[in-house]
């Protein structure tokens, strides 16, 4: 896979879903893809630098075995800390956009 000529993992592949249970170790290379997809998608609306800090920021909200919904709710935490705007942070609609466009 590494000698195709877009690279082996395409973050920006429109057909990865969050449809996998995400705690099913079978299926992690393919919740893995699928989370980088919706990240990818993250940083084309918001910029690569805000999106990136906020996805690191999340890291500190999550646990092992999360569910879409904590991951979902770690990025509005981090989001939250790191962008503060009224009682949401300044790109809520942004990442439920990107959840919403990747679920199956």
């Amino acid at each position: 896979m590494r000698d195709e000529p877009k690279g082996a993992r395409r973050c920006d592949d429109k057909s990865l879903r969050l449809k996998a249970d995400p705690q099913d170790p079978q299926d992690r290379y393919k919740v893995g893809a699928a989370w980088a997809a919706l990240l990818g998608d993250f940083r084309g609306l918001v910029g690569p630098g805000v999106a990136d800090a906020i996805a690191f920021h999340s890291l500190q909200f999550l646990m092992p075995r999360c569910t879409y919904d904590t991951a979902r709710q770690a990025l509005h935490h981090a989001d939250l800390a790191l962008f503060p705007a009224r009682r949401n942070g300044r790109h809520k609609a942004q990442i439920d956009q990107v959840f919403d466009g990747r679920m199956a």
